[in-house]
Parts: C-alpha cells; sequence; structure tokens
C-alpha cells in the first residue's frame, strides 16, 4: 500500500488547497483531509518540512501533517500485524482514520495501552525491557493473565495494591503451578510497564512485591564430554529430516558459549569488530564488554571449537557483521528439541520452588540444560583440567571471585577417577606401615560378612 501527500483539486476564494493523505492499494484509492490548507507553491510533498515558511502556524500545520501520516502508517502497520502481514483495504484505512475522537478514549486503557507498549516501535519499547527482562515474551504472558482475570476494561487508577493481591492470588493458585521465579519475573514486567508507561500517573506499582524468595543455588548440569562431542558433531547423530535450520543456530550458541564462556547476551550482540588477530597468534581473540558484570575489554582466545562456529553465526547473518540473531527463548527451545534427538535422558535434580518450599525434581537431562549452562560446561572445563589458572578462569569468565567459579564446578563426572588419580603418585601406606592389614580393603564389604 502506498501512502503519500497531496494537494485536493478544490482551491478556495483565498487560493489554498486542503492536504490530503492519498491511499492506494489494488488500483483502489482514498483521499483523507488532514484538516490542514496551504499555497500551492509553497507546498513539497518529498520535502521536510513539507510546507515552506516560517512562523508558529507553518511549524504547527508540518506537526499534524506528521501525526496525521503516522496515524495512517499506524492503522495500517496494526493490520498487518493481527493479518499475517497482508494489507488492508484502503476503505478499513478510510472508516479507521475517519473515526470519531471519543472513540479514541480506549487508548488509556490498560489492556490496549500494554498491548501497543510491547508491540509498537520495538527501539523505543523493546530495548529499555531489556535491561531488566530480556525475555519480551514475558511481558506478553503478563498481558494475557490480565487480559483473562480482567474482561472489563481496566484503568490505571485500578491498577493499586488490591489489582494486585488478585493477580499474585491467581498466579500462586495451585491451578497456574508457577514457580517463584516465575511469578517474580512477571511482577517485574509489569513494574516496568508502569514505570516507563507514560499515560500512568500512578505509582501504586511501587508497592507491587511478591514475598517470594528464588533458589539460592541451582544444581550445576551441563552436558560431559562425550555429550559434548555429540553436540558438536549433531549432523553425525540426527538424521537430517529432524535436524533443522533454528536447531542449527541454537546448537551454534551453546557450543561458543562451552568454548569461550560468553554470555547469551555477549554472544547474540557479536560484530566482526569485536574479533580481532595478531601477528603471534592468526587463531584470533573475541575482546568484548560483559554488560552484566560491568567488565570492559574482556579478551577470549578463539579455538579450533569456537572460531569456526562464530564464524558460522556470522554467515548466517544478512549483512555477515553481526551474528545471526536468535531469542534467548527460541535458543532454549531449540536446545531441548536438539539434546532430546541426542537422547540426553540421563535422570539429574531440578530444583523447583514454589512458595517457601523447594522440592528436588527428576528431570530428563534434555529438559533441564538451557543455554545458561554452555558457561559452566567452559568453567568446569577450565578448573579441572590442569591447564588453566584459576586467575584465567576468573578473567575468561568475568567472575569477581573463587566463590562464583566454584558454584559452576560439576561434581558428578568421573569422581572415582579423579579420587583415584589424585594421589596416585603418593607411596602406599601398606609400604610405611608393614604390620598394618590392608587385605581386608581389597574385599567388598558384602564378602566379608559372608567369610565371617
Amino acid at each position: 500500500m502506498k501512502v503519500k501527500f497531496r494537494l485536493s483539486d478544490y482551491e478556495d476564494k483565498d487560493h489554498f488547497y486542503q492536504v490530503q493523505i492519498y491511499c492506494i492499494h489494488k488500483k483502489k484509492k482514498v483521499f483523507l483531509d488532514t484538516g490542514v490548507k496551504t499555497k500551492k507553491n509553497l507546498f513539497d510533498p518529498d520535502s521536510n518540512p513539507m510546507i515552506k515558511g516560517k512562523g508558529k502556524s507553518v511549524d504547527e500545520s508540518n506537526d499534524k501533517l506528521f501525526e496525521q501520516r503516522e496515524k495512517v502508517r499506524k492503522i495500517i502497520r496494526d493490520y498487518m500485524h493481527e493479518h499475517d502481514d497482508a494489507d488492508p483495504d484502503v476503505y478499513y484505512v478510510r472508516d479507521q482514520f475517519l473515526k470519531p475522537k471519543q472513540q479514541e478514549d480506549s487508548s488509556y486503557e490498560v489492556k490496549a495501552v500494554f498491548k501497543r507498549w510491547i508491540e509498537g516501535n520495538e527501539k523505543a519499547n523493546i530495548q529499555v525491557k531489556k535491561d531488566k527482562v530480556a525475555d519480551v515474551k514475558i511481558y506478553r504472558t503478563v498481558l494475557t493473565d490480565i487480559e483473562l482475570l480482567y474482561q472489563r476494561p481496566l484503568y490505571f487508577k485500578d491498577l493499586d495494591q488490591d489489582f494486585f493481591e488478585k493477580l499474585l492470588a491467581y498466579w500462586t493458585s495451585p491451578k497456574k503451578n508457577l514457580q517463584n521465579s516465575t511469578i517474580n519475573k512477571r511482577t517485574t514486567c509489569l513494574r516496568i510497564f508502569l514505570r516507563h508507561e507514560p499515560k500512568n500517573k500512578y505509582k501504586y506499582y511501587e508497592e507491587f512485591k511478591t514475598g517470594l524468595k528464588n533458589i539460592k543455588r541451582h544444581p550445576v548440569i551441563i552436558p560431559t564430554d562425550e555429550e559434548f562431542e555429540k553436540i558438536v558433531n549433531t549432523e553425525n547423530y540426527v538424521e537430517k529430516e529432524k535436524w533443522t535450520n533454528d536447531m542449527d543456530t541454537a546448537r551454534d550458541y551453546f557450543v561458543i558459549g562451552c568454548s569461550t564462556s560468553l554470555r547469551y547476551g555477549t554472544i547474540s550482540s557479536l560484530s566482526k569488530s569485536d574479533i580481532f588477530y595478531d601477528e603471534k597468534d592468526q587463531q584470533g581473540y573475541i575482546k568484548t564488554f560483559s554488560r552484566k558484570t560491568e567488565v570492559p575489554d574482556v579478551t577470549i582466545p578463539l579455538n579450533d571449537i569456537s572460531r569456526p562456529f562464530v564464524e558460522k553465526l556470522f554467515n548466517k547473518s544478512r549483512n555477515k557483521y553481526r551474528v545471526k540473531y536468535m531469542s534467548n527463548w527460541k535458543v532454549n527451545q531449540n536446545l531441548h528439541k536438539l539434546f532430546k534427538e541426542l537422547k540426553f535422558n540421563s535422570i539429574e535434580k531440578v530444583l523447583v520452588k514454589r512458595g517457601a518450599i523447594a522440592v528436588p525434581v527428576d528431570t530428563e537431562k534434555w529438559a533441564a540444560m538451557s543455554m545458561h549452562d554452555s558457561r559452566a560446561f567452559f568453567i568446569s572445563k577450565c578448573v579441572n583440567s590442569k591447564v588453566v589458572s584459576l586467575g584465567t578462569t576468573l578473567d575468561w569468565s568475568t567472575h569477581q571471585g573463587l566463590g562464583d567459579v566454584v558454584k559452576y564446578i560439576h561434581k558428578g563426572h568421573e569422581q572415582a577417577k579423579q579420587m583415584r588419580q589424585l594421589f596416585e603418585n603418593i607411596i602406599k601406606p601398606k609400604d610405611s606401615f608393614p604390620d598394618l592389614d590392608v587385605s581386608t580393603l581389597t574385599i567388598k564389604p558384602v564378602e566379608i560378612n559372608e567369610n565371617k
């Protein structure tokens, strides 16, 4: 659909013409009056401003033309969003444009404002959300919950403590079965919306607190070396018809995390300017900024695993300058599909906290792992390698102290082997204490009982 300005065919007695918005689609066209008049020699629809001249009245006329054009564009954009990018009929645009102004008072209705806030101008709206909660999908979930709970119109003055307690009761009901972390994230989303929406003049949201505590320390669940090798070479283990482009991109993100320690947010924003080389090392480095820990110039050497996957993500993008973007929730969604295809079916303990009680739940490994566990794999690999120092591990992971690193060390892989290797070069007690009867140490407790 084409949208542009034109002057009407009618000239009044003062030689002024009405400025119209001209819409054409499939040979159908409509002319929408903007309420702005000007002389022909002062009007250029392709310039900015469109009406030439100086003075308050000229500036107001140009501002009004801009607002009217944005109004038409928004009508078209909203229709396309709801109808799979199909253009609306020109008569639909005309009817929406000419709606009486009193019908637009619903713009202050919370659900309508919230929807526009989420789905409107991404640069203006979504950017401010990502500072607190990265996944915009959560905002849509909050809106859906409010719509289900309140069928009637809802205004900002209604969003008081009683409203929040009713919403919290809905979220904490046994039927919803939500974890504390999920409820707290939704509350954060609601508070951010109410804080940043200019139409909201009330500050009830400042008292919106759930009182629910999250789990202090989650069990660390990471792939074994054998499982990681399968992830790197998935093409050899998953049938071709089951291997999708989205799964491939999610795998790229995960492998880069496993081989560099970079978080999802850093990987998703990588550009070619973050990669540099020197004369001594042609493998290259990633030099970037850790937003979460506010550590500048984090330098991560590339290796034979990370380098091809980073290059692969660049090649997948349109401009080849930035990596192929995939949202965090979509990465995790496709990782679960991938891990399931790779048959990561061992049972892991996952902590679930609802209310004041944390309960360990048996979960198949493919469903328990997420993008975050890629960093845990890298840090565990470093600490147990006998090659990388703890200081270097801290630098690469951007952690501030050993306590932060220790919680990522996975203790479940080859524990017995590690224990035997720990003291294998020490003189055995039986050589130092010949009088000590160590024969029972090589016999299983069951055999000892049988002999007795």
